[in-house]
Order: structure tokens, then C-alpha cells, then sequence
């Protein structure tokens, strides 16, 4: 039996990753605690010695304003929605993390690096929409080439992606060979998890996600991976960890039960187990959240203590798949 392994990927945006969706300006306090949060969050990994991967977008990298200006890719999307372009939003950004931490962070990944087993990643340079229309794999190429030159100081962060909101394309698959792509996060098999575009997505599919975080109606999402064709290692996600709710209290012993049950299960087979969240989603209620993920990582210290089921972070996992490939 393989030995399996406990994975962490948290999709490292700010106000980058929802910019379309809320304005900064509706949500200040609740981005500044999520920053205020990561150093917990790092304290509670290194308490547990609990390993992850911090799959940043490449806009948050830049020291400065004029940094990011000299990073930009030449070849753009041109997604027909235009409230999806970040670039036509560069404008409004502020010169630098200290008057605006809502779109820089280097600090926060200089703390990151600073921590044994935290790996930084990519989660593409611009938060890339890779089916969206007007997005292109030559414009995918150049958004992640230009992800790899700003992150260059924290190593080889294209060599493990995340694709923004799951947006997946298999098109892409011989541009993840060029440009070295070794690992990257897929979406569990059950399908309302299915990548589409954000037109697609409805009510029904949304309460389905929901339901099974709470009722393993899309069983436990444990994976044993392996390598694809071109060599890179698919690593499916397991359940998001959603953020607690207020007006969900009464159901959270009942979600907890059905995460800690997927994680032993996992164990038990010598499977992986794939987590994931947003570092802002702990920008509200952070207290209940930290001690939310500090619940799920003493379980995890159990399950390694009896199984011995290691947390690697996804570099590390898909170096084991190849190994046992």
C-alpha cells in the first residue's frame, strides 16, 4: 500500500482573486485581518509541523508599483468580460504594501518562506481565467512566464500551480510541459466541482459544494495520484475548507465530522487528502477559524502518529507520486 500523505494549498490573492466580484473598499477591515491572520496561521503550521503550499499571484510579488510595471507580459487576455481584466484595474492601485496591502504582500511571503515546509507557488501572474472567453495559450504562456520572473527570488514558483478558480483547461497541457510545470491542483471527480466558466456555474451546482461539505454526498475525495503524459503530476483537491459561519454554528460539529472522517479514511488507505482554502477567507470570525484549522491539524498529528500519513506540500506529494510511478 502507498503511504499517502495529508496536502495543504491555500490560493494566496487578497483582493486580486474577487477584484470582479466586491470592491476593496466594502471589504478593508476584513482584508487587513486576513493579513493579520497569516502569521497565525504559519505559528499553528509550524506548531503541528504541518507542510503547504502558498499558490500566490504573481501581482502580489512586486516590491513596488514600478516592480510590477516591469513584470507585465507583453501577450494579455482579452477576456470578453472585461470586468475579468486586471489590467485595465492597475490604475487604481496604490505604489506600494504600505499604502496598499490590499495588492501587495511581500512581506507576508518573505514570512512564508521563513517557515519550514511552506512552499511558495504560483496561482498565475494575473489570476488568469483559463476558459473564459478571449483568454488564449499564448497569452496563458506569457502570464505564467512573467508569474516565474517576479517570483524568482522565492525559487521555481511555476513548478507548482494552482488554476484560479479551478479553471483547468486541458488545451494548456502542452504549454504546462514548455514552461515546467511539475505539479497542479485539479478538481475532485464529483461534478459539481467540474472546471467551467463562471457563466456556467449555477444555484444548484453551488448547493451541491455546499451540501457536501457537510454530508459526503460526493464521497471523501481521497486520490492516489499520478503522473500525466507530459510528466507533471495531477493533484486532486479534496474539500475546501469553508470559512466558519455565524448562521451555520449549529451545523459545524456536523462538517467537522465529515472533514475529520474523509482525513481517516484517507489515512487508512494509504491515500492522499487534499485541503485548501483562501487566506482571506479567515478575514472574518478569524478566531473561530484559527482554532478551526488548529482541530483539523491535531487530527491530522493523530492520524500521522497511527498511520504514520505524512502533510507534504504539493511539490513534495508529487515528487512521492513520480516515485512511486
Amino acid at each position: 500500500m502507498t503511504q499517502g500523505s495529508f496536502i495543504i494549498s491555500l490560493d494566496f490573492e487578497l483582493h486580486w482573486g474577487v477584484r470582479d466580484v466586491v470592491s476593496v473598499s466594502k471589504q478593508k477591515d476584513h482584508f487587513l485581518r486576513a493579513r493579520d491572520a497569516i502569521p497565525e496561521v504559519l505559528r499553528i503550521f509550524e506548531e503541528h509541523d504541518v507542510h503547504a503550499t502558498w499558490a500566490t499571484v504573481g501581482f502580489l510579488f512586486a516590491r513596488d508599483k514600478g516592480h510590477l510595471l516591469e513584470h507585465l507580459p507583453e501577450v494579455r487576455p482579452t477576456y470578453m468580460n472585461r470586468k475579468l481584466d486586471p489590467y485595465s484595474f492597475l490604475d487604481e492601485i496604490g505604489d506600494d504594501e504600505r499604502s496598499d496591502p490590499f495588492h501587495y504582500a511581500p512581506s507576508l511571503l518573505h514570512a512564508i518562506a521563513e517557515v519550514p515546509g511552506q512552499e511558495i507557488a504560483s496561482h498565475t501572474f494575473s489570476h488568469y481565467y483559463c476558459l473564459e472567453e478571449g483568454q488564449t495559450e499564448q497569452a496563458f504562456e506569457a502570464d505564467l512566464r512573467a508569474a516565474a520572473m517576479i517570483g524568482e527570488p522565492f525559487g521555481k514558483v511555476t513548478e507548482a500551480l494552482v488554476f484560479p478558480r479551478g479553471q483547468y483547461n486541458p488545451a494548456y497541457a502542452s504549454a504546462l510541459a514548455r514552461l515546467g510545470v511539475r505539479t497542479y491542483r485539479t478538481a475532485p471527480s464529483f461534478y459539481p466541482y467540474r472546471p467551467r466558466r463562471a457563466d456556467e456555474e449555477n444555484l444548484t451546482q453551488r448547493g451541491l459544494r455546499l451540501l457536501d461539505s457537510y454530508v459526503p454526498i460526493g464521497g471523501s475525495h481521497a486520490d492516489t495520484p499520478s503522473p500525466d503524459p507530459s510528466g507533471a503530476v495531477p493533484l486532486r483537491a479534496g474539500l475546501f475548507l469553508r470559512p466558519y459561519s455565524h448562521s451555520r454554528r449549529q451545523l459545524e460539529p456536523i462538517r467537522m465530522h465529515r472533514l475529520k472522517r474523509a482525513m481517516r479514511e484517507a489515512a487508512r488507505q494509504g491515500r492522499d487528502f487534499h485541503l485548501w482554502w483562501h487566506p482571506h477567507n479567515f478575514g472574518s470570525n478569524t478566531s473561530e477559524n484559527l482554532a478551526m484549522l488548529d482541530a483539523v491539524l491535531a487530527e491530522h498529528r493523530s492520524l500521522r502518529d497511527r498511520y504514520g500519513w505524512p502533510s507534504w506540500n504539493m511539490g513534495e506529494a508529487a515528487r512521492e507520486a513520480k516515485g512511486q510511478a
